[in-house]
């Protein structure tokens, strides 16, 4: 499969995927902000174990790791529609861990897919397509919370099917001297930090946190359109920041960026009313950027351990940050204040990097790649 197909994998499995998480969540929306808490804590569990394995794997096995991913998300949705919800906690760490070899093996071969001077807005189209699954994952799962479960479920076996015929793997590329000087490659341990800070952010945003606070402000089915709006919009705003910030300027701001607004728009939240809402919206937006710029930042080098360890760290930052708030919502502006200093930290990591922020040759890139796809 070519860049293209592969997205409407990612459209079709994210759409199946957060319709068991959303549906299975709003199906429990009345037992209180600490069970949803403790689900979003319980998934976390489970992809901090397989995630960085996830990436790992797909360098060798391919997309068959991404199809063993899928095989047993739909076996879990299974298990959503037919096992009471007081067995949703143990269920939901076997989501986890499905998630964690489904998702980041996927990323790591569709960007390896397009080329290194376009992995900005390969990132941004990659996000595009999963918030558009979002979008329907929201809005279906706020209107069918159980109703939605076994079609997602059967949906998620047929592309398990599917994914066992493509071929393709994570790259592991070596970088010479003169594109290292021209490419803006963060290193490890500032995509680590940066994994964690995100992982904070979308916690408040993309789980069962966020459906707390918007599912009692405006009803499942209207507060579910509005984070999937938020997301959209994040993902296409992030389009052209990335295309100019990481693939023309190859800026040392695109690690910075993306978590300093993200972090002081989460501080809105905690305020309650129409600041609340516009705190939740806005961090939603720009927590779809932040994501799309650190899958483009880690497409360097060993594609399938980068990413494998940015989407590790986020879970990690999504577990400790999962526990925190099942103390209550006064801890929220604790997860801001922390994700807020770790990007800093991440930030000035990247600035002592040997290979950070240089302006990029157009003619440095690497076109002549065979399976790699043209982005506009």
């Amino acid at each position: 499969m070519n860049f293209y197909s592969l997205l409407i994998i990612v459209f079709l499995g994210t759409t199946a995927s957060r319709l068991l998480r959303v549906g299975s969540a709003f199906s429990t929306l009345s037992q209180g902000w600490s069970f949803l808490a403790l689900l979003a804590a319980t998934f976390a569990l489970g992809r901090i174990l397989t995630s960085f394995l996830g990436g790992e794997l797909s360098k060798k096995f391919g997309a068959k790791i991404t199809s063993l991913g899928l095989f047993t998300l739909g076996w879990v949705g299974i298990g959503y529609y037919l096992l009471p919800s007081t067995l949703y906690l143990p269920l939901r760490i076997v989501h986890g861990f499905s998630a964690g070899l489904t998702w980041p093996s996927l990323q790591a071969i569709t960007m390896s897919k397009v080329g290194v001077e376009k992995r900005g807005r390969g990132s941004s189209l990659y996000f595009l397509a999963s918030n558009a699954g979002w979008f329907f994952a929201f809005a279906l799962g706020g209107a069918f919370p159980k109703g939605t479960l076994l079609p997602s479920s059967i949906a998620l076996l047929i592309l398990s099917a599917i994914m066992l015929f493509e071929k393709g793997k994570a790259k592991k590329e070596k970088m010479g001297r003169k594109d290292k000087r021209r490419t803006f490659v963060p290193p490890l341990t500032a995509l680590i930090l940066s994994g964690i800070a995100l992982g904070f952010m979308t916690l408040l945003v993309n789980t069962e946190v966020a459906i707390a606070i918007f599912g009692k402000e405006f009803g499942k089915l209207y507060g579910g359109i509005i984070l999937a709006l938020a997301a959209l919009v994040g993902s296409a705003v992030s389009y052209f920041l990335n295309k100019k910030l990481i693939d023309i300027m190859e800026s040392h701001l695109s690690i910075l960026l993306p978590g300093l607004s993200t972090s002081l728009s989460s501080l809105l939240m905690p305020l309650g009313g129409g600041l609340s809402v516009l705190g939740l919206f806005t961090t939603k937006t720009l927590v779809a950027w932040w994501r799309s710029s650190l899958l483009g930042l880690a497409r360097t080098g060993d594609v399938g351990r980068r990413v494998g360890t940015f989407n590790a760290s986020a879970d990690g930052g999504r577990f400790l940050g999962s526990l925190i708030t099942a103390l209550g919502p006064w801890t929220l502006p604790i997860l801001s204040l922390s994700s807020l200093g770790l990007s800093v930290a991440s930030w000035l990591l990247s600035l002592r990097s040997k290979s950070g922020g240089a302006l990029r040759n157009e003619e440095a890139s690497l076109q002549g790649e065979s399976g790699v796809s043209k982005l506009p």
